[in-house]
């Protein structure tokens, strides 16, 4: 081989080694961009200790498997993390983000930089999204949140925050502006001095409240003409006191007379009892057996018969719990088919022969 084959040939796999790593970029510089779902975070104007924290979602667009390989802020008064590394196609990941505002004061700016890279092209690329907060000095909230915890279904609970202005001496909050009827939130001026004004927030999770997850945000309307909200954090998951595995069954495709069981979990904090079974349809084709005593932990075999008629099966049968108001719906499904009847032969014609 020639000097300038061998160097042609050189040129060519360097050519080819780095072509990979600039393909998704030359198709669209943005592609990174586009798998955050904003482009900028601002937590508006907040109190001295107000809780500022936010989740900043990325999402694979994209039939490669992205790799996060890096997350920082560009100051100390913003923190910014994730636990996902690796993020499939068509997978979401969380980038937890807050503000530090106890130990930092009015105009916050800083940035949130995500490293991220695709291996199979070798493409790399660094997305920066600004937050900002501007934390006033004159109001302090402590604490910075209502977080009420983990709540058990149908329970009330009460929390208490104090809210210290300084400045006017007429200050006033004019009123508590709640989007959420399973929230109470009431504001009670406890003390007023000098150029201090001190209230009592008295926020009430109502028993009413779905099982789930609960993020909302009350907002204190003040008099204050430049700045009149001061928005304030509210979270709660409520769980409920039982839980059932699965709580919808699906028997599948089952013939006409077949039988299948499937064992339905009921998990309570609590020993229970289970009183009674309810069908929903009067075709008798689901059969329990209930047990006896009362135990934190039921297994219980749900027999299936399938009934005559083809076709899709639904109905919603009830476990009744001894001293609960409602009872546990369960939902089942199957999809019956009758066997086809085999066509009888035609009969034989009579023969002439003798």
């Amino acid at each position: 081989m020639s000097l300038q084959t061998s160097w042609l040939a050189r040129c060519l796999v360097v050519a080819w080694m780095a072509a990979p790593a600039c393909v998704m970029a030359q198709q669209d510089p943005r592609w990174a961009e586009k798998m955050f779902e904003v482009d900028k975070l601002d937590f508006g104007v907040v109190a001295t200790g107000a809780e500022c924290k936010t989740q900043l979602k990325i999402t694979n667009r994209y039939v490669e498997t992205i790799q996060i390989t890096g997350v920082a802020t560009g100051c100390r008064c913003a923190q910014a993390s994730t636990t996902v590394k690796d993020l499939a196609s068509g997978q979401t990941g969380i980038i937890d983000v807050s503000m530090d505002t106890r130990n930092f004061s009015r105009k916050r700016d800083s940035v949130v930089t995500i490293s991220v890279y695709e291996p199979s092209k070798g493409a790399l690329a660094t997305v920066r999204i600004p937050v900002s907060v501007y934390i006033r000095t004159d109001v302090v909230v402590e604490p910075g949140s209502v977080n009420f915890g983990t709540v058990d279904l149908g329970q009330s609970r009460e929390l208490k925050l104090s809210v210290a202005y300084a400045g006017r001496p007429d200050w006033k909050i004019l009123q508590v502006q709640n989007r959420n009827p399973n929230i109470e939130a009431v504001a009670k001026e406890i003390g007023r001095g000098g150029q201090r004004v001190d209230y009592e927030l008295l926020v009430t999770l109502k028993p009413t409240a779905s099982a789930g997850v609960i993020r909302e945000t009350l907002t204190l309307v003040t008099d204050d003409a430049n700045n009149p909200h001061v928005p304030i954090p509210v979270f709660a998951q409520v769980e409920s006191d039982l839980t059932v595995t699965p709580s919808a069954i699906n028997f599948g495709t089952v013939t006409a007379g077949q039988v299948k069981t499937q064992t339905v979990v009921i998990r309570a904090k609590k020993p229970i009892s289970i009183e009674g079974f309810n069908q929903g349809k009067g075709d008798k084709a689901l059969t329990v057996q209930m047990p006896s005593d009362a135990r934190p932990v039921h297994l219980l075999p749900l027999k299936f018969t399938a009934p005559a008629d083809a076709g899709d099966y639904q109905n919603d049968i009830q476990v009744i719990i001894e001293g609960r108001k409602e009872p546990i719906t369960l939902r089942i499904q199957a999809k019956i088919v009758v066997p086809a009847t085999p066509a009888e032969a035609p009969a034989a014609e009579a023969s002439d022969a003798k």
